[in-house]
């Protein structure tokens, strides 16, 4: 017999992986257009300066920096008027 415990725990293992794999879609999304590079020159970026220097779209841009923050990949220095991202140290 299948427990309420069970069914909330596969599904958030199914949720868990989903996240997964979009952090990992997003991530080739960075290595394929060069976004991890364009991001680490010179220092923090808006989603403006980003896009500026990759050659991509703001929009894109700022969709992709947002998740890469949300999930703790990128750092978001929200005190100013416009976030600014950047690399963490590690």
């Amino acid at each position: 017999m299948t427990t309420n415990t069970d069914a909330e725990d596969f599904a958030e293992r199914m949720f868990s992986s989903a996240l997964g794999y979009f952090d990992i879609l997003s991530i080739y999304v960075g290595l394929r257009l060069e976004l991890y590079g364009a991001l680490n020159a010179g220092g923090s970026k808006t989603s403006h300066e980003l896009a500026e220097r990759a050659g991509i779209h703001e929009r894109y841009a700022r969709e992709w920096l947002e998740q890469q923050a949300t999930r703790g990949i990128l750092h978001a220095d929200v005190t100013g008027p416009e976030p600014r991202f950047s690399l963490p140290a590690a």
